[in-house]
């Protein structure tokens, strides 16, 4: 992005990511940017199968949605790597699956969902 339209719009995208995740997220569920351009969004108390659920549902209004930039549309899309938190397991092999999962879905030609688990 940034290389295509400059740092300025890269960060007016920023700045209108949280406005489009709220779009799909419940009071419940948080998020936060957690470096550079990702974001960790927590949903409490949902199974995988929701995880991916809510995910699809942010890509697809990720991809539905347009930031305006000057006179410039931007088309934004994303790239998400699910997990599910279980409590006998370690918080950080969670996370890292979850970054593993990202990055394997930016490899797979991104604005795509990866779950996975690390069983």
């Amino acid at each position: 992005m940034n290389d295509k339209y400059g740092h300025d719009a890269g960060d007016a995208v920023l700045r209108a990511v949280p406005g489009i995740i709220s779009k799909v997220l419940r009071t419940q569920d948080i998020c936060s940017r957690w470096g550079g351009e990702e974001f960790l969004i927590l949903l409490p108390e949902t199974p995988l199968t929701g995880v991916i659920h809510v995910a699809e549902r942010l890509r697809k209004t990720f991809e539905q949605n347009r930031v305006q930039y000057g006179n410039q549309p931007i088309s934004i899309t994303i790239s998400a790597g699910a997990q599910e938190y279980r409590a006998s397991k370690n918080l950080e092999d969670c996370l890292k699956q979850a970054d593993k999962n990202l990055y394997q879905a930016k490899a797979s030609g991104r604005n795509t969902v990866v779950a996975g688990n690390s069983e």
